[in-house]
């Protein structure tokens, strides 16, 4: 996220995302896929436990029924049509069957624990 993109950081926040420092390798691989010229970008990597999937299952479901995003703000609405995504048309029962787990509290995540090591209550 652009370090100037106090918002997204914020939204992020939220859902339990911690800031994290890129291996050295990896910030060379992103430079790597940089047009020739363009300066490197300034942002905050972040980085989400596994306990926050069932909360993002949700969001996409929620998206799903109600395609309509209004920004708090200025009450302007975009339409965000995520119904014919791959994850949506492939995967919609198992997001609907993610979104019913509860994988632990977002906000103190256990980042020693990927998914496989997860057991869902």
């Amino acid at each position: 996220i652009a370090k100037t993109n106090t918002h997204s950081q914020h939204v992020f926040a939220k859902e339990g995302a911690t800031l994290f420092t890129i291996p050295s390798e990896l910030e060379k691989k992103v430079a790597a896929t940089l047009a020739p010229g363009t300066a490197p970008l300034d942002v905050a990597w972040f980085q989400l436990g596994a306990e926050v999937m069932p909360v993002f299952a949700q969001h996409l479901l929620d998206a799903e029924r109600s395609p309509v995003l209004i920004n708090k703000k200025t009450g302007d609405e975009y339409q965000l049509d995520v119904s014919r995504s791959v994850i949506m048309t492939q995967f919609h029962p198992a997001l609907e069957k993610l979104a019913e787990c509860d994988y632990g509290d977002v906000q103190k995540p256990d980042l020693s624990k990927g998914l496989k090591q997860i057991k869902p209550s």
